[in-house]
């Protein structure tokens, strides 16, 4: 999307265009799109990309059907409550003072922050320092925010905390979850970030090697996010934001459970064998590293301590979100033709599947034992005490 582009769409032409069509299905979009070219309509292709952004953001903002996305701004983007729920942490240290968000994009976090403090929103892209202003106005906060065409190197001042969010991208514009690949490089930047302030907030991809983070100075909390067992976002905390070495958070709707230790501190028992009942933990308590404790926590047995399973004579309760629970059904050592057998004896055309250890992707296993995908029984493949094992079990 261009400036030119981007002024049109939030003329008043171009709103009308935009609120005429907004309930066009995506699967129609293209439709919409000769339509508009045969009318001679200004950046008709523009105004179809947005309405499929706009569809695409519905699960992350709450006002979408009124914002102003592009591809990459959309993507990069905390969703709205992991937005809200970061903002609120920043709060609770910077009482009353200036945020500079120093990637804000299309303004996501500055949004959320900007009811709380004044923030300052840096982007070197103009389309998406336009797009956040634009947004900000939507969520009534634009007043609060001061909008900065510019480097986040050259905006290293006036801040009482900053937050960034750098692009993840390496030659050839693919996307990588290496902090080293980032624009503006954070290896880099990190240290005179920290000359100004130690209150930093930096996010960075869900799928982070913990190598490179243990090279970063600063020693910060890092926090796992997971929304609907999806891992959103991973934040590093430093300065007094840091309250704990590692923070697991699950949010589910309004509701927003915690989960904080240190790696290994707590050592959680293991399992001579499965019991009645198998729980798998919320993948932000996996990545954050974090099994131990929360299996000590709900004393739970860990199958081993290189598997996250665990396991219990009991069904124990836990705020949602935090496990999937399936009652063991059977188990036994795996073998493919042993899998189908059970398969067979069950009466199963349709499992849920779950690989964890096991080297064997799910959706190859799903189309080797021809299952569809749903239904009441999940098949757990897994490596247990250095051999791989397969248990079937009842959702619960």
């Amino acid at each position: 999307m261009t400036i030119k582009a981007l002024e049109f769409l939030t003329s008043e032409e171009g709103r009308k265009i935009l609120e005429e069509y907004k309930n066009v299905g995506i699967k129609d979009l293209p439709s919409l799109a000769f339509k508009l070219s045969k009318k001679k309509v200004p950046f008709f292709s523009e105004i179809v990309t947005l309405l499929k952004l706009r569809s695409q953001a519905q699960g992350k903002f709450v006002k979408s059907q009124e914002m102003f996305f592009t591809d990459d701004g959309l993507e990069q983007a905390s969703g709205e409550r992991i937005s809200s729920y970061v903002a609120r942490r920043i709060k609770e240290l910077i009482k009353d003072g200036t945020v500079t968000d120093l990637t804000c994009g299309v303004g996501g976090s500055a949004i959320f922050l900007a009811k709380y403090l004044k923030v300052r929103a840096v982007d070197i892209d103009e389309v998406h320092l336009s797009c956040a202003r634009h947004n900000a106005e939507r969520y009534g906060v634009s007043a609060s925010i001061e909008f900065i065409h510019g480097l986040a190197e050259d905006n290293l001042n006036n801040t009482e905390a900053f937050i960034i969010d750098p692009q993840r991208i390496r030659d050839g514009q693919t996307k990588t979850r290496s902090i080293y690949n980032s624009q503006p490089n954070i290896v880099e930047l990190l240290p005179q970030m920290l000359k100004v302030t130690e209150n930093i907030c930096l996010k960075i991809s869900p799928a982070f090697d913990y190598e490179e983070i243990l090279k970063l100075p600063g020693n910060p909390e890092i926090e796992i996010i997971s929304e609907d067992n999806v891992n959103k976002g991973a934040f590093l905390w430093f300065g007094q934001f840091r309250g704990v070495a590692r923070r697991a958070t699950i949010i589910d709707g309004d509701t927003e459970v915690t989960y904080t230790g240190d790696r290994g501190k707590n050592r959680a028992e293991t399992a001579a064998a499965l019991n009645k009942y198998i729980y798998i933990p919320n993948k932000a308590i996996i990545k954050a590293e974090l099994s131990d404790e929360v299996a000590s926590r709900f004393k739970l047995h860990r199958i081993s301590h290189q598997n996250e399973l665990m396991t219990a004579h009991e069904l124990i309760n836990y705020p949602p979100k935090v496990f999937r629970t399936f009652e063991v059904l059977e188990y036994s050592a795996f073998s493919m033709s042993k899998t189908k057998e059970l398969i067979k004896r069950k009466a199963l055309d349709r499992a849920h599947i779950v690989a964890r250890h096991f080297g064997i992707n799910p959706e190859d296993l799903r189309k080797t034992l021809k299952l569809k995908e749903g239904g009441q029984h999940t098949l757990i493949f897994t490596e247990w005490a250095g051999e791989k094992y397969v248990i079937l079990g009842r959702n619960i």
